[in-house]
């Protein structure tokens, strides 16, 4: 696998539709603060939430399977992680 070179973007220069840990957290905000502007209706956040919730199991069960395994992390899990 090809390696990645750490990035020196900050958070603001997370590129947008990438799925990231950047724009994960960027996108709950972003909910948080239109649900309490009544801009969205608490329901949909819930949908959003929820789903976040699941890309976050995922990762975390990725994450153990490469433990127990005693293998690498996936370079999948690291650019979740690491790039904006």
């Amino acid at each position: 696998m090809p390696k990645t070179e750490p990035s020196t973007k900050s958070s603001s220069d997370a590129e947008p539709g990438r799925l990231s840990a950047v724009n994960l957290k960027n996108a709950l905000w972003e909910t948080l603060s239109a649900i309490k502007s009544d801009l969205m209706q608490p329901s949909q956040g819930d949908a959003i939430a929820a789903q976040a919730r699941e890309i976050i199991r995922t990762v975390k069960v990725q994450l153990q399977v490469a433990q127990q395994a005693k293998r690498a992390i996936p370079a999948e899990v690291i650019d979740f992680a690491e790039q904006p």
